[in-house]
């Protein structure tokens, strides 16, 4: 199985298509504008789609769905659907309605410098393809809520344009060196909930530092207060000792490799993992091609670090964001006290545990923990999606990863009252319109003509443009 990880590590150098190159050449039909639509108009009627159906696993032809106000109010078969007097219409020409796409662990680049919008470009980047919401697990030295709930609103409000974006306070142990808020006890941990909660937050994220009081008293007060934990497992518990006093979704597939395994690769003890997870359902966010390329990145060296630096896409990614993945990540993943063969088999590990976990039905959101992590918004979520099937993954469940099961998880801690991730009536109308079915080929995902995200339409030339200004904003910030 070395040859197959290396081979996949190897590709990740590769450069990614973005959306406007997997068109395939085609214009969108009818006028395009050169900005969006501000929602709050018509309802838009689009018309003769084929609509996929995620729960199902299939495609629905010749329909007309008709959005407004953010929602989808009304889908039926085309011809028979009353479209409202006055509504925009767009023709479908059979090509693909699909629910927009989610990133359920990311972290936006703007940490990196409190003067610079990076932020607002990433979420415009990430809509552009298709990525119409992000969870964003903490951020850097922000004072609480000072930027990114500013940021969230901003999106919500229609201020910016960009994908809606959900936030989780981040909270570390005492004396770890980073810039979270930190807590000790169980009081602190009661305390950093209320006002995570107070300045705009919708879950808490805890780091593996934080100390067991600590992480019962940030449990204790979530679930007063209605909030979700995700959490990286605190050291000094076994996995299943997190799960029993509340986690609810944990932060990385790579997780189970310390809280479950000890840090040691015994593939023969993989069942344990299966067991503690059936018993206690947690979410878990996949961010199995970040594993990957930290394979790549620790045995392809500096000649590994200078081709992906050199891929086209990163224009969509701020100077400063890149040079974070050189100091904080490219360096740590080149440790000179970790052979090359314990890279390759604790790489092997993690897609064997992920391999376990999904033939389980495990209750996986994706997620790619970046892009300060080194990778590009949204294109990201592409690769992640394509990296999975190469693991084993059905299309239509790595679908469910990024649409269906990110709505569910949101409706289950309150942030959302409107169902997402599905092509329904009364479900929230963050959707793509695609060349084709991405059940035959994700690729098909890339290839956007419209996107829709909370009664806004972007069509091609939109998209394009909103790509085109965080490209021309982060050229003007000058070489690294």
């Amino acid at each position: 199985m070395h040859s197959t990880i290396s081979l996949i590590a190897a590709s990740l150098l590769a450069v990614a298509c973005t959306p406007s190159s997997m068109s395939g050449g085609q214009a969108a039909p009818g006028p395009a504008s050169a900005a969006r639509l501000e929602r709050g108009g018509d309802a838009v009627a689009i018309t003769s789609v084929r609509i996929l159906d995620v729960e199902a696993g299939r495609i629905v032809p010749d329909q007309t769905v008709v959005v407004a106000d953010g929602l989808i109010v009304s889908v039926g078969a085309a011809g028979e659907t009353q479209i409202p007097e006055g509504a925009r219409r767009i023709e479908g020409n059979d090509r693909v309605l699909a629910p927009g796409l989610a990133d359920m662990h990311a972290h936006l680049g703007f940490n990196y410098d409190m003067g610079l919008p990076i932020g607002e470009h990433e979420l415009a980047v990430y809509l552009a393809h298709g990525v119409t919401s992000i969870l964003n697990q903490g951020d850097f030295g922000s004072p609480i809520g000072a930027r990114i709930t500013a940021l969230a609103q901003n999106v919500d409000d229609g201020v910016l344009d960009g994908a809606a974006l959900y936030t989780a306070a981040y909270v570390r142990g005492p004396n770890d060196g980073l810039d979270f808020q930190e807590v000790e006890t169980e009081a602190d941990g009661r305390a950093v909930v209320a006002a995570s909660q107070a300045a705009g937050y919708d879950f808490i994220k805890v780091y593996h530092t934080v100390p067991e009081p600590a992480l019962r008293g940030v449990v204790a007060e979530a679930r007063a207060r209605g909030m979700g934990i995700v959490a990286h497992p605190i050291f000094g518990l076994t996995l299943a000792e997190n799960l029993e006093i509340g986690i609810d979704l944990i932060a990385h597939s790579e997780s189970y490799t310390y809280s479950q395994f000890n840090n040691e690769i015994v593939p023969e003890h993989l069942s344990d993992a299966v067991d503690v997870t059936r018993e206690y359902q947690p979410w878990i966010a996949t961010t199995m091609l970040l594993e990957n390329l930290v394979l790549a990145i620790a045995t392809g060296g500096d000649e590994a670090i200078e081709t992906f630096m050199a891929r086209p896409e990163t224009r969509f990614v701020h100077p400063l964001v890149q040079e974070g993945w050189r100091e904080r990540h490219f360096t740590r993943w080149q440790d000179p006290s970790r052979s090359e063969e314990n890279y390759r088999d604790t790489a092997q590990f993690i897609v064997e545990i992920f391999q376990a976990l999904y033939a389980s039905d495990a209750r996986y959101l994706l997620g790619t923990d970046g892009p300060t992590v080194a990778s590009v918004p949204g294109i990201n979520v592409h690769q992640e999606m394509t990296y999975l099937t190469k693991l084993g993954a059905s299309p239509q469940d790595v679908i469910r990863m990024a649409t269906l099961n990110p709505g569910m998880f949101l409706a289950e801690h309150g942030v959302i009252d409107k169902p997402q991730g599905q092509v329904t009536v009364g479900s929230q109308a963050d959707l793509v319109l695609l060349h084709g079915n991405p059940l035959d080929a994700l690729e098909h995902y890339q290839a956007i003509d419209f996107v829709f995200s909370d009664g806004r339409v972007y069509d091609r030339v939109a998209l394009d443009a909103l790509l085109d200004a965080a490209a021309a904003a982060n050229g003007s910030a000058g070489e690294i």
